[in-house]
């Protein structure tokens, strides 16, 4: 006997109707699948893709600090599914849906920092890069480059939560890097302070020993 009555939030996938949903939603997207397999089959259409591009791209939204329970609210799986992809082998295949389904979901929060700190701890541990690591996130052959962060410690991920208003402790040389992009992108030293959490004046006297331009004073 199959469960979950009636539609309900997560439904109108196959995930969820493998899972034992039988609501008129997942009845439906179940159809659609045995559809589209049908006409694939036909075509001669691969049913599954490399994993690499799907497993990195749970990995870097761990990274900027998308959990578990928010991608597996999106996609209409359970969260230990959505680990099992983020642990897997990117040499194994995943069905091409999963793949659409992640990367649509990726293009949606990957400029977005998350609100996990416990998901970029997993990712620091398990040295997952963030999505602006990548060139070309599908390509086997590419490796993610971590700029300067590196060789300094400095945590992009960290400093663009700062700039966004969140209150993150930073390191000293975070600071300067935050100062320095928020600057770049036309930011007021008032508004750098507030975004940082510190005052008008330790931001002046960054620019001025760091030797960090300001365009929005250029500007004025």
């Amino acid at each position: 006997m199959r469960g979950f009555p009636g539609t309900t939030a997560g439904c109108g996938t196959v995930a969820r109707y493998v899972a034992g949903c039988d609501c008129t939603a997942c009845r439906a997207a179940k159809r659609r699948y045995e559809t589209r397999r049908r006409i694939d089959a036909t075509a001669g259409v691969a049913r599954t893709v490399p994993a690499v591009g799907t497993v990195r791209r749970l990995r870097a939204l761990t990274a900027i600090g998308w959990p578990n329970r928010e991608i597996a609210s999106r996609l209409g799986c359970a969260r230990a599914c959505v680990d099992q992809m983020r642990f897997a082998d990117p040499a194994r295949t995943v069905r091409r849906t999963t793949a659409d389904a992640v990367a649509l979901i990726y293009t949606d929060l990957c400029m977005t920092p998350g609100p996990s700190v416990h998901s970029r701890g997993r990712a620091a541990r398990n040295g997952w890069p963030p999505p602006l690591a990548w060139d070309d996130i599908d390509d086997p052959a590419a490796t993610p480059d971590l700029g300067a962060s590196a060789d300094t410690g400095v945590d992009p991920v960290a400093i663009e939560r700062a700039i966004a208003g969140d209150a993150v402790a930073l390191t000293h040389a975070e600071r300067v890097e935050a100062v320095r992009i928020a600057a770049a992108r036309g930011h007021s030293d008032a508004e750098i302070a507030q975004r940082l959490r510190v005052t008008a004046r330790t931001v002046q006297r960054i620019r001025t020993e760091h030797n960090i331009l300001s365009r929005w004073n250029e500007a004025a």
